[in-house]
Protein backbone atom coordinates (compact mmCIF):
# COMPACT_ATOMS: atom_id res chain seq x y z
CA UNK A 1 0.00 0.00 0.00
CA UNK A 2 0.99 3.83 -0.50
CA UNK A 3 1.72 4.23 3.42
CA UNK A 4 3.76 1.55 3.52
CA UNK A 5 6.03 2.05 0.32
CA UNK A 6 6.33 5.86 1.91
CA UNK A 7 7.54 4.28 5.21
CA UNK A 8 9.65 1.75 3.46
CA UNK A 9 11.43 4.47 1.08
CA UNK A 10 11.83 7.13 4.03
CA UNK A 11 13.93 5.16 6.78
CA UNK A 12 15.91 2.92 4.09
CA UNK A 13 17.79 6.62 2.95
CA UNK A 14 17.75 7.48 6.81
CA UNK A 15 19.27 4.12 7.59
CA UNK A 16 22.02 4.51 4.46
CA UNK A 17 23.12 8.16 5.47
CA UNK A 18 23.30 6.92 9.08
CA UNK A 19 25.57 4.03 8.21
CA UNK A 20 27.73 5.67 6.28
CA UNK A 21 27.98 8.44 8.74
CA UNK A 22 29.29 6.32 11.48
CA UNK A 23 31.22 3.38 9.67
CA UNK A 24 34.34 4.16 7.09
CA UNK A 25 34.98 2.06 3.60
CA UNK A 26 32.15 -0.19 2.81
CA UNK A 27 32.51 -2.95 0.22
CA UNK A 28 29.59 -5.33 -1.22
CA UNK A 29 31.62 -8.07 -3.09
CA UNK A 30 29.10 -10.62 -5.21
CA UNK A 31 26.76 -8.54 -5.36
CA UNK A 32 25.64 -10.35 -8.98
CA UNK A 33 24.56 -13.09 -6.80
CA UNK A 34 21.45 -11.67 -6.09
CA UNK A 35 18.33 -12.79 -8.70
CA UNK A 36 17.37 -9.61 -9.96
CA UNK A 37 13.54 -11.01 -9.54
CA UNK A 38 11.61 -13.51 -8.11
CA UNK A 39 11.30 -14.75 -5.06
CA UNK A 40 14.76 -14.60 -2.75
CA UNK A 41 15.28 -15.41 0.78
CA UNK A 42 18.75 -13.67 1.91
CA UNK A 43 20.56 -15.48 4.84
CA UNK A 44 22.84 -13.27 6.95
CA UNK A 45 24.86 -13.78 10.08
CA UNK A 46 24.24 -11.51 12.44
CA UNK A 47 27.29 -9.63 14.47
CA UNK A 48 26.07 -6.63 14.64
CA UNK A 49 22.17 -6.17 15.69
CA UNK A 50 20.65 -3.26 14.14
CA UNK A 51 23.16 -2.68 11.72
CA UNK A 52 23.25 -5.58 10.09
CA UNK A 53 19.61 -5.04 8.98
CA UNK A 54 20.88 -1.72 7.98
CA UNK A 55 23.46 -2.98 5.59
CA UNK A 56 21.55 -5.57 4.20
CA UNK A 57 18.81 -2.80 3.59
CA UNK A 58 20.60 -0.86 2.04
CA UNK A 59 24.22 -1.76 0.77
CA UNK A 60 23.40 -4.95 -1.25
CA UNK A 61 20.06 -4.48 -3.82
CA UNK A 62 17.93 -1.99 -4.85
CA UNK A 63 15.11 -4.27 -4.27
CA UNK A 64 13.01 -4.11 -1.33
CA UNK A 65 13.81 -6.23 1.64
CA UNK A 66 11.36 -7.22 3.77
CA UNK A 67 13.28 -8.57 7.04
CA UNK A 68 12.34 -11.49 9.48
CA UNK A 69 12.31 -10.66 12.66
CA UNK A 70 11.83 -11.13 16.90
CA UNK A 71 8.02 -10.86 17.53
CA UNK A 72 8.70 -8.86 20.65
CA UNK A 73 9.26 -6.24 17.72
CA UNK A 74 6.53 -6.88 15.87
CA UNK A 75 4.11 -6.96 18.91
CA UNK A 76 5.61 -4.00 20.77
CA UNK A 77 2.12 -1.22 21.34
CA UNK A 78 3.20 1.58 19.05
CA UNK A 79 6.44 0.40 16.97
CA UNK A 80 4.84 -2.82 16.49
CA UNK A 81 2.65 -1.18 13.97
CA UNK A 82 5.73 0.87 12.33
CA UNK A 83 7.89 -2.42 11.89
CA UNK A 84 4.71 -3.99 10.64
CA UNK A 85 3.97 -1.23 7.81
CA UNK A 86 7.61 -1.19 6.19
CA UNK A 87 6.98 -5.41 5.93
CA UNK A 88 8.50 -6.60 9.12
CA UNK A 89 7.67 -10.31 9.80
CA UNK A 90 7.56 -11.44 13.22
CA UNK A 91 8.48 -15.03 14.56
CA UNK A 92 8.74 -16.13 17.43
CA UNK A 93 12.00 -17.36 19.75
CA UNK A 94 11.65 -20.61 21.78
CA UNK A 95 13.95 -19.16 24.47
CA UNK A 96 11.65 -16.11 25.10
CA UNK A 97 8.69 -18.36 25.36
CA UNK A 98 9.37 -20.60 28.33
CA UNK A 99 6.95 -23.41 28.50
CA UNK A 100 4.69 -22.01 26.48
CA UNK A 101 6.25 -24.07 23.24
CA UNK A 102 2.90 -24.86 21.41
CA UNK A 103 1.89 -20.39 21.63
CA UNK A 104 5.37 -20.27 20.03
CA UNK A 105 4.94 -23.12 17.66
CA UNK A 106 1.53 -21.70 16.62
CA UNK A 107 2.61 -17.91 15.97
CA UNK A 108 5.14 -19.10 13.91
CA UNK A 109 2.97 -21.01 11.94
CA UNK A 110 1.33 -17.59 11.32
CA UNK A 111 4.45 -16.10 10.30
CA UNK A 112 4.91 -18.76 7.76
CA UNK A 113 1.35 -18.53 6.39
CA UNK A 114 2.00 -14.61 6.15
CA UNK A 115 5.42 -15.33 4.15
CA UNK A 116 4.06 -17.29 1.14
CA UNK A 117 2.47 -15.12 -0.47
CA UNK A 118 5.27 -12.33 -0.31
CA UNK A 119 7.49 -14.74 -1.85
CA UNK A 120 4.97 -16.98 -4.24
CA UNK A 121 4.55 -12.97 -5.68
CA UNK A 122 8.59 -12.41 -6.09
CA UNK A 123 9.34 -10.61 -3.10
CA UNK A 124 12.38 -10.73 -1.54
CA UNK A 125 12.48 -11.84 2.78
CA UNK A 126 16.08 -11.71 4.56
CA UNK A 127 16.71 -13.41 7.78
CA UNK A 128 19.51 -13.89 10.58
CA UNK A 129 20.11 -17.61 10.32
CA UNK A 130 20.98 -17.61 13.97
CA UNK A 131 18.39 -15.94 15.29
CA UNK A 132 20.36 -14.11 17.98
CA UNK A 133 22.97 -11.62 17.43
CA UNK A 134 26.40 -11.21 19.92
CA UNK A 135 29.53 -10.01 20.28
CA UNK A 136 31.11 -13.90 19.71
CA UNK A 137 33.08 -13.99 16.89
CA UNK A 138 31.90 -16.90 15.36
CA UNK A 139 28.99 -18.04 13.82
CA UNK A 140 26.47 -19.81 15.23
CA UNK A 141 24.20 -22.91 14.59
CA UNK A 142 22.56 -21.58 11.69
CA UNK A 143 18.57 -22.69 12.66
CA UNK A 144 15.89 -24.14 9.93
CA UNK A 145 14.00 -21.24 9.75
CA UNK A 146 14.74 -19.67 6.50
CA UNK A 147 14.42 -23.12 4.94
CA UNK A 148 11.47 -23.32 6.67
CA UNK A 149 9.92 -20.27 5.04
CA UNK A 150 10.96 -21.40 1.64
CA UNK A 151 9.85 -24.82 1.79
CA UNK A 152 6.82 -23.76 2.76
CA UNK A 153 6.61 -21.00 -0.47
CA UNK A 154 7.35 -23.58 -2.93
CA UNK A 155 4.81 -26.28 -1.27
CA UNK A 156 2.62 -23.77 -1.88
CA UNK A 157 3.56 -23.57 -5.51
CA UNK A 158 3.95 -26.68 -6.38
CA UNK A 159 7.77 -26.50 -5.98
CA UNK A 160 7.74 -24.25 -9.31
CA UNK A 161 8.67 -21.15 -8.19
CA UNK A 162 12.41 -21.15 -8.10
CA UNK A 163 12.73 -19.51 -4.88
CA UNK A 164 16.58 -18.57 -4.01
CA UNK A 165 18.65 -18.77 -0.94
CA UNK A 166 21.57 -16.62 -0.93
CA UNK A 167 24.15 -16.43 1.99
CA UNK A 168 25.42 -13.27 3.05
CA UNK A 169 28.54 -12.69 5.07
CA UNK A 170 28.84 -8.90 7.16
CA UNK A 171 32.48 -8.59 8.23
CA UNK A 172 33.59 -5.83 10.95
CA UNK A 173 37.06 -5.87 11.19
CA UNK A 174 36.12 -3.30 14.46
CA UNK A 175 32.85 -3.33 14.58
CA UNK A 176 32.79 -1.20 17.93
CA UNK A 177 35.27 1.11 16.20
CA UNK A 178 33.62 4.53 14.76
CA UNK A 179 34.61 4.61 11.45
CA UNK A 180 35.87 1.74 10.34
CA UNK A 181 35.84 -0.67 7.60
CA UNK A 182 32.64 -3.19 6.98
CA UNK A 183 33.03 -5.97 4.22
CA UNK A 184 29.66 -7.40 2.75
CA UNK A 185 29.69 -10.77 1.02
CA UNK A 186 27.31 -12.50 -1.24
CA UNK A 187 27.39 -16.11 -2.02
CA UNK A 188 26.38 -18.04 -5.10
CA UNK A 189 22.22 -18.41 -4.32
CA UNK A 190 21.05 -22.44 -4.78
CA UNK A 191 17.73 -23.38 -5.19
CA UNK A 192 15.47 -26.57 -4.11
CA UNK A 193 16.40 -28.41 -6.93
CA UNK A 194 20.58 -28.25 -5.94
CA UNK A 195 18.89 -29.97 -2.63
CA UNK A 196 17.00 -32.88 -3.41
CA UNK A 197 15.50 -34.35 -6.64
CA UNK A 198 12.02 -34.98 -5.42
CA UNK A 199 11.68 -32.22 -2.56
CA UNK A 200 7.95 -32.85 -2.36
CA UNK A 201 8.41 -36.25 -0.03
CA UNK A 202 11.45 -35.34 1.23
CA UNK A 203 10.54 -32.51 3.75
CA UNK A 204 12.74 -33.12 6.45
CA UNK A 205 15.66 -33.54 4.69
CA UNK A 206 15.71 -30.78 2.24
CA UNK A 207 14.90 -28.76 5.05
CA UNK A 208 18.21 -30.43 6.98
CA UNK A 209 20.64 -30.30 3.60
CA UNK A 210 19.66 -27.07 3.37
CA UNK A 211 20.26 -25.66 6.74
CA UNK A 212 23.78 -27.41 6.44
CA UNK A 213 24.61 -25.77 3.60
CA UNK A 214 23.95 -22.39 4.49
CA UNK A 215 25.98 -23.29 8.27
CA UNK A 216 28.95 -24.42 5.39
CA UNK A 217 28.33 -21.29 3.09
CA UNK A 218 27.97 -18.39 6.07
CA UNK A 219 31.35 -20.19 7.85
CA UNK A 220 33.06 -19.60 4.44
CA UNK A 221 31.78 -15.88 3.84
CA UNK A 222 32.56 -15.01 7.19
CA UNK A 223 36.20 -14.60 9.47
CA UNK A 224 35.55 -17.64 12.06
CA UNK A 225 36.96 -17.99 15.49
CA UNK A 226 35.44 -20.73 17.58
CA UNK A 227 37.90 -20.41 20.31
CA UNK A 228 37.40 -17.04 22.08
CA UNK A 229 40.63 -16.97 24.14
CA UNK A 230 42.28 -17.31 20.46
CA UNK A 231 40.80 -13.84 19.06
CA UNK A 232 43.50 -11.36 20.22
CA UNK A 233 46.08 -13.74 18.85
CA UNK A 234 44.53 -14.38 15.51
CA UNK A 235 43.62 -10.69 15.32
CA UNK A 236 47.14 -9.37 15.94
CA UNK A 237 48.56 -11.68 13.38
CA UNK A 238 46.58 -11.12 10.66
CA UNK A 239 47.67 -7.34 11.10
CA UNK A 240 51.09 -8.35 10.38
CA UNK A 241 50.25 -10.50 7.79
CA UNK A 242 47.56 -8.09 6.17
CA UNK A 243 48.90 -4.51 7.01
CA UNK A 244 45.90 -1.79 7.22
CA UNK A 245 46.21 -0.05 3.83
CA UNK A 246 45.71 -3.46 2.15
CA UNK A 247 42.81 -4.11 0.21
CA UNK A 248 39.56 -4.84 2.57
CA UNK A 249 38.44 -8.22 0.85
CA UNK A 250 42.54 -9.03 0.83
CA UNK A 251 42.82 -8.28 4.70
CA UNK A 252 39.08 -10.47 5.31
CA UNK A 253 40.72 -13.36 3.80
CA UNK A 254 43.75 -13.52 5.01
CA UNK A 255 42.25 -12.80 8.47
CA UNK A 256 40.14 -15.87 7.79
CA UNK A 257 43.33 -18.00 6.72
CA UNK A 258 45.14 -16.95 10.39
CA UNK A 259 41.87 -17.78 11.98
CA UNK A 260 42.58 -21.41 10.63
CA UNK A 261 45.35 -22.18 11.02
CA UNK A 262 46.38 -20.87 14.38
CA UNK A 263 42.79 -22.79 15.26
CA UNK A 264 44.62 -25.95 13.36
CA UNK A 265 48.02 -25.70 15.06
CA UNK A 266 45.98 -24.88 18.81
CA UNK A 267 44.45 -28.15 18.13
CA UNK A 268 47.77 -30.08 16.98
CA UNK A 269 50.57 -28.49 19.05
CA UNK A 270 49.08 -25.97 21.40
CA UNK A 271 52.35 -25.28 22.88
CA UNK A 272 53.40 -24.18 20.05
CA UNK A 273 50.27 -21.41 19.63
CA UNK A 274 51.17 -20.77 23.47
CA UNK A 275 54.78 -19.90 23.11
CA UNK A 276 54.07 -17.86 19.73
CA UNK A 277 51.51 -15.78 21.59
CA UNK A 278 54.22 -14.92 24.18
CA UNK A 279 56.41 -13.69 21.75
CA UNK A 280 53.87 -11.38 20.23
Amino acid sequence: MVVSDWLYRFPRVLFDQTIHLYYGPMEAMGRENIPREGPVILVANHPNAVADACLIGTQITPRRVSFVAKDTLTRAPVLGWLVRSVGVIGVARPMEYGQDSDLAKERNRVAIAACVPRLKSGEMIAIFGEGISTDARHLHQVRKGAMRFGYAAEQSAGFGLNLAWVPIGINYPAKQRFRSDVLIRVGPPFRIKDLHPEPATSEAEVLEIGTERLQRELRSLVVNIEKGELVGLIDRLAVVCAPPESPLEARVERHQRVALAVEYFNQVAPRRVADLEGAL
